[in-house]
């Protein structure tokens, strides 16, 4: 702890400093390892999400490209209508 104020803590990890509500803090390691515990299992799950909902979207690109490339293959291989020579009157 750098300062400790009434209602608000400065407060370090030994790198990057930060000011929080002094009632957030405790001393007690217990507590502090469940919510170290209970915040990395979150972490994780988003990081696990986040991985899943990226692959899903790279797949989704992936198949909408080559959707577009059948459909201009498709667009080529087609037959031209040949232009009709104007009737002569």
């Amino acid at each position: 702890m750098v300062e400790q104020g009434d209602s608000a803590s400065t407060v370090t990890d030994g790198q990057y400093q930060f000011t929080v509500q002094s009632s957030q803090l405790t001393n007690d390691l217990d507590l502090a390892a469940s919510v170290a515990k209970a915040d990395y299992t979150t972490q994780a799950q988003i990081t696990e999400l986040t991985a899943k909902w990226a692959q899903e979207y790279s797949q989704q690109q992936r198949d909408a490209f080559i959707a577009s490339e059948k459909e201009k293959a498709q667009k080529k291989t087609r037959p031209r209508a040949s232009p009709r020579a104007a009737p002569k009157h």
